[in-house]
């Protein structure tokens, strides 16, 4: 569907923070829908704007400014800013997609001239509004030209009969005329209160179905080791459980519905990743403690490494490879200590076979259209990694 709103819908919430604004994204978010915004639309809605602005906060400013103090604090608004702030806003919003149409592709001057001399609404029964008659000609003709539902949010006069909550009969005539599917709403609660999808919690046999049909726990496993272990390739898995920690479905009419499910699931995935086993020592780490004793006087002393916390990019080691690279006349005790490590440089670290335990809690959005799932998304992933167990590689596991 795509939702057209008029330029009052937007002049009553500029910012669009309301709850009716944020209802109508989340809506949004959940059937699929876009928002459409004509240049009429938003020329209008800016020059609206900057009336009010001129009119409503500069005269408080000449008001109030002779009471501030701190000025650097306290500044003139600038209207050119809040104008382009407001322009993005509408064309590109944190949340929601529109799509902003310039050309006005399928408006007919002649029909133009011709309801505002014949009064035919919207033009009023002065022969005006002709600003209203060009933007019911754009809903029509998009309407026509996506072929898709069409929600048209006004309150104007020229659609609205006044005697009862209902259409003008010109404007209904031309919606069966076009043979569109076009509905119109005076405000954004109106649409919602019709377009507002049912809520129910959803079965845990319909998530176990969703999980299985949709392979849910390889995409959780995936983005688990994606992002706690990047440097693992894994080997093989197991899904120890799974389980439904929370789901709702709403009802969007038409066979089509959205879930949002969350699901919690235990992995048991052996991987290999580069580095020595946990618990043993490696030979970069050695030689960077050698290094770092011999900096630090103890020519003499027996080496003590490092605990092994990292791998080739530990930086003590790092910096002593750089200190021991510029003295290669060196010729202490340490010395060939330092050149058989400085081969290990150009090694890349064994591959160790590691067991890791996963949690892992994944929360999906999914659309379902006859009661079969179309599309999902991973909204968020979270894990918990353990180490069950670690292991050298063996001789005939390494690649040749």
């Amino acid at each position: 569907m795509d939702i057209i709103l008029d330029t009052n819908a937007y002049v009553a919430d500029y910012a669009m923070r309301s709850r009716q604004f944020a209802a109508l994204f989340e809506y949004l978010r959940k059937a699929e829908a876009r928002l459409v915004l004509f240049k009429l639309v938003r020329d209008e809605l800016l020059a609206t704007y900057q009336r009010d602005f001129t009119e409503q906060v500069l005269p408080k400013w000449e008001k109030t400014k002779r009471l501030v103090v701190a000025q650097s604090h306290f500044t003139k608004p600038d209207l050119q800013k809040q104008l382009e702030a407001l322009d993005r806003a509408v064309r590109r919003p944190e949340k929601g997609t529109v799509a902003f149409i310039e050309s006005y592709e399928g408006v007919d001057v002649g029909e133009v001239v011709r309801r505002g001399i014949q009064r035919i609404p919207p033009a009023s029964n002065n022969g005006e509004e002709l600003r209203d008659v060009v933007l019911w000609l754009l809903v029509l003709a998009h309407a026509k030209r996506e072929n898709k539902p069409v929600a048209f949010v006004s309150n104007d006069s020229g659609f609205w009969q006044q005697e009862v909550d209902a259409l003008k009969q010109q404007i209904q005539d031309d919606i069966a005329t076009s043979k569109s599917e076009i509905c119109l709403f005076r405000t954004i609660e109106s649409f919602l209160a019709v377009n507002a999808s049912q809520e129910r919690p959803i079965a845990p046999e319909e998530a176990a179905r969703l999980f299985n049909d949709l392979n849910f726990g390889k995409h959780m496993l995936d983005r688990a080791l994606a992002a706690e272990v990047p440097d693992a390739v894994l080997t093989a898995s197991e899904m120890l459980s799974f389980r439904l920690d929370s789901g709702v479905t709403y009802d969007l009419g038409g066979g089509a519905e959205f879930a949002e499910v969350t699901y919690l699931a235990d992995f048991r995935a052996h991987v290999q990743v580069p580095g020595y086993p946990i618990g043993t020592l490696s030979p970069i780490v050695d030689w960077a403690g050698a290094v770092g004793a011999n900096l630090a006087g103890y020519e003499s002393s027996p080496m003590r490494p490092l605990p092994d916390v990292s791998y080739l990019n530990h930086p003590i080691g790092q910096i002593a490879y750089d200190w021991a690279a510029n003295r290669p006349s060196r010729s202490d005790v340490l010395y060939p200590v330092w050149a058989d490590y400085l081969k290990n440089l150009a090694s890349p670290p064994p591959l160790t076979n590691r067991t890791l335990r996963i949690e892992v809690t994944g929360k999906f959005s999914i659309r379902i259209l006859d009661q079969k799932a179309s599309t999902a998304t991973i909204d968020s992933v979270k894990a918990t990694v353990a180490t069950a167990s670690d292991t050298p590689m063996s001789t005939d596991q390494k690649e040749p």
